[in-house]
């Protein structure tokens, strides 16, 4: 008995790991009205952050989001530099898709957000090395484009009326150092954190 518990922990050890960490740099800019106890005001503004994924591709047709996390960056209305950790904004059910395209090689990937802006982003994506070598690719979106409403500013609390452009694109350099390294989620999400602190931007709770 000892003997057959011992294999399949061997066993379990020498499966494969299908986690895949992915790292997008993220903008929304947008327009909003807000409101505050001097009445409201119409501005515009970029939000920028770091969205990191990580997916389970054990079925590559049929890859899954097992968590998420988007940490946003920026100054409150004091000129201070803040960080805040927005924990899945990707939607829990049918949040992402992949569909193989007309042309060979290609795939539409279409990713929905529900947080503090709701949103639906766009891209093409094809097989490159994301970490794993030449012989273990990925199919991967570089970029994704879209539009969101927004419901509010994760760094002020701000509650906001309004709308705007959202663009992820991969930080190819972060994302293969990553997976090269076999780093957890949560410390690639807490590298980026350090790496924000260390530019000056102290972390909040949301």
């Amino acid at each position: 008995m000892k003997k057959l518990a011992m294999l399949l922990v061997v066993l379990a050890l020498c499966l494969p790991s299908y986690g895949d960490i992915l790292i997008y740099k993220v903008t929304i800019a947008g327009r909003a009205i807000s409101e505050d106890e001097d009445g409201a005001s119409i501005g515009s503004g970029t939000i920028r952050g770091y969205e990191v994924v990580d997916v389970n591709v054990a079925d590559v047709n049929n890859p899954v989001i097992e968590d998420d996390a988007l940490i946003v960056y920026g100054k409150d209305d004091d000129g201070d530099k803040l960080q805040v950790n927005v924990e899945n904004v990707i939607a829990e059910e049918d949040g992402y898709i992949q569909l193989e395209m007309e042309k060979a090689g290609h795939w539409a990937v279409g990713v929905e957000v529900e947080s503090f802006t709701d949103a639906v982003l766009i891209g093409k994506a094809k097989e490159i090395d994301i970490g794993f070598g030449k012989t273990e690719k990925r199919i991967v979106a570089k970029s994704l484009i879209g539009h969101g409403i927004l419901w509010g500013d994760p760094i002020s609390g701000t509650g906001l009326t309004g709308s705007g452009k959202v663009t992820a694109e991969l930080k190819t350099d972060w994302t293969k150092d990553a997976n090269e390294e076999e780093t957890a989620f949560d410390d690639v999400v807490a590298d980026i954190q350090d790496y924000l602190d260390g530019k000056g931007y102290e972390i909040i709770t949301p």
